[in-house]
């Protein structure tokens, strides 16, 4: 699998997707977690299978929640913004 770079942001924005679904039930929050990393797993796999946003970056959406994940694919790695 191809190495994952996260902007910084990244982590701070979803540890706050995290306490907002933790905050109305563990099992929602567990759920979304799930979700985001199934998704990168998808990113990982077969990063070229996922299609293009209006600014350049691919892009995966979630299927249950409203967040979607942004990402380049760089020489050796993924960029995830």
């Amino acid at each position: 699998m191809i190495p994952l770079v996260f902007h910084p942001s990244v982590s701070k924005d979803i540890r706050e997707v995290l306490d907002y679904y933790e905050s109305i039930s563990p099992v929602l929050a567990n759920a979304f977690w799930e979700e985001w990393q199934a998704c990168i797993r998808a990113i990982q796999t077969a990063p070229t299978s996922h299609h293009f946003d209006v600014s350049g970056r691919r892009r995966v959406n979630l299927s249950r929640f409203p967040y979607h994940i942004l990402f380049r694919l760089q020489s050796s790695t993924i960029r995830v913004s």
